[in-house]
């Protein structure tokens, strides 16, 4: 039949981080709140591929729209398939960065 005689799919190649989304973080709603963080978006996808790669996109997400912080709104890992489909959504924040000295006072 055709669906035997076509080629076997091949997963897609895993995501590459971009450039500095390996330091957005994930932070809850009312540190962002009192941290004078401002939302810029919110996104929502599935992802089909490891859970780790999905987390991937999700920074790369954040780093092309210059957010610095997310909060997670929902994270579900597929437990019973680790290729997934495993969903996202987050909110995409901007927080203003600590002074050098609030940095040494808070660690």
């Amino acid at each position: 039949t055709q669906a035997e005689q076509a080629a076997p799919v091949e997963p897609p190649a895993p995501p590459t981080p971009l450039p500095g989304s390996s330091d957005i973080v994930f932070m809850d709603s009312t540190t962002a709140q009192l941290d004078g963080c401002r939302a810029l978006s919110t996104v929502r996808f599935m992802h089909n591929g490891k859970f780790s790669d999905g987390m991937i996109a999700l920074r790369n997400s954040a780093q092309q729209i210059n957010a610095n912080r997310m909060v997670p709104l929902r994270l579900v890992e597929n437990v019973d398939n680790q290729d997934g489909p495993h969903f996202f959504q987050v909110r995409l924040m901007r927080c203003p960065k600590p002074s050098a000295k609030e940095a040494q006072t808070n660690g």
